[in-house]
């Protein structure tokens, strides 16, 4: 597999953390977000300590969605190829159903959902033309079951868990591979505010593990595996009434 990516979201959080971890390992990178000061930050860092590297910053918004081909043309050029792309961009905004934020929910589904889509069909176009490739999508293990005072970003991530399911099928025959990640609780901005944060890891931890599992092209991983694997199992059987009081 060529060794360049292009990581949305790479300004902050999950995804600033796999690009250090993915330059040490000695990944050309594509660093894509809104905010540019940020990229900028990271990609000088990342120069400096690994120059050489080709590191190049994408200024993008995913729900921008008719330039998501120009910005996996973009990257392609920037870094002589492009053999994966990390679909990871996403907000937590929500909020109660009933509760007067359904613009906040809205904007979940068109960043996590409708953006993560608009980006992973680009970047099988790409693929499918060049003879393979990878995408990597951040999920969550808010995917496994809707969660009490923020349903809208279970929805966003239910949906693209099925949507990366659905594309392993579709592109198997075309050598593109596909990595659907489901974090627990991570120690980033996202979750900044939340209340109950448990078993959280922090962003480097996480970021080793994500990493294996993209070097491994596992077909899906949650991170860290414990205790959510176990969760997953266990969450659609629990109550309503119990599910109640873990809400966000």
């Amino acid at each position: 597999m060529i060794r360049t990516m292009l990581i949305t979201g790479a300004s902050s959080g999950i995804g600033a953390a796999v690009a250090r971890e993915l330059a040490r390992q000695g990944w050309h990178l594509a660093l894509s977000a809104r905010r540019q000061d940020e990229l900028e930050a990271l990609a000088t860092e990342l120069r400096a300590q690994y120059p050489a590297l080709r590191i190049s910053v994408h200024v993008h918004d995913v729900t921008d969605y008719p330039e998501s081909d120009a910005l996996i043309a973009s990257a392609a050029e920037a870094l002589g190829g492009l053999g994966a792309v990390f679909v990871n961009a996403g907000i937590g905004l929500g909020g109660r159903i009933g509760g007067k934020t359904f613009d906040k929910q809205r904007c979940t589904i068109e960043t996590n959902l409708l953006g993560a889509m608009a980006i992973t069909d680009a970047a099988v176009r790409h693929f499918r033309a060049q003879g393979g490739g990878q995408v990597i999508g951040t999920c969550s293990v808010a995917a496994f079951r809707a969660m009490p005072g923020n349903v809208a970003y279970s929805v966003s991530k239910i949906g693209f868990a099925t949507y990366l399911e659905g594309l392993r099928a579709e592109g198997w025959r075309d050598n593109i591979r596909v990595t659907v990640l489901y974090p627990g609780f991570v120690k980033t901005p996202i979750v900044e505010g939340v209340p109950r944060t448990p078993f959280a890891i922090a962003a480097d931890r996480a970021a080793v593990l994500i990493v294996r599992a993209i070097e491994r092209q596992t077909p899906s991983v949650i991170v860290p595996r414990w205790p959510w694997m176990l969760a997953r199992w266990a969450m659609p059987w629990i109550p309503a009434r119990l599910m109640a009081r873990a809400g966000f």
